[in-house]
């Protein structure tokens, strides 16, 4: 039920702002050590940014891949991007780029710093890269779960 209630509101979002979703899963067999339902909660923020950030008829994109020692899943949107300004503050508690696109698109400016913290209790880093004018593409990594010595995957 949880789960049902976070994706019905982001199907409510994606639709009232009219953008495509699309999954490239490049990491298949991967295994993480997560809370699922924080993991879940991480998606959630950086997809309904993305979400609220395209334009209408705009795509978001997830993609996860191996990087390093673990996984990189991104999230890229085709929004307007993040001024270079404001790159230093994106994680800060109640940081927005601009107050007035919070009003017009909703939220307090606590989700990334939210999703920042989740991500570092799990082990795990994040970050983003975006130009104004070409999007933002923000990204999680999180490292391979360790099997005990001696185990092995079936």
């Amino acid at each position: 039920l949880h789960v049902r209630s976070r994706r019905q509101r982001q199907m409510c979002i994606r639709d009232r702002y009219q953008v495509s979703l699309s999954h490239d899963d490049l990491t298949e067999g991967a295994q993480v050590s997560v809370d699922a339902s924080r993991l879940q909660q991480i998606m959630a923020n950086l997809l309904s940014n993305a979400i609220k950030f395209s334009p209408t008829g705009g795509r978001v994109t997830v993609t996860s891949q191996w990087h390093g020692d673990g996984i990189r899943i991104c999230v890229a949107d085709q929004g307007p991007g993040i001024a270079p300004e404001f790159h230093d503050r994106i994680f800060q508690k109640f940081s927005q780029a601009d107050s007035s696109d919070a009003r017009q698109r909703g939220g307090t400016g606590l989700g990334l710093a939210i999703t920042r913290e989740l991500v570092h209790n799990m082990n795990g880093e994040v970050g983003f890269e975006s130009r104004p004018g070409e999007g933002a593409r923000f990204f999680v990594d999180l490292p391979l779960a360790r099997l005990p010595a001696g185990s092995a995957l079936v």
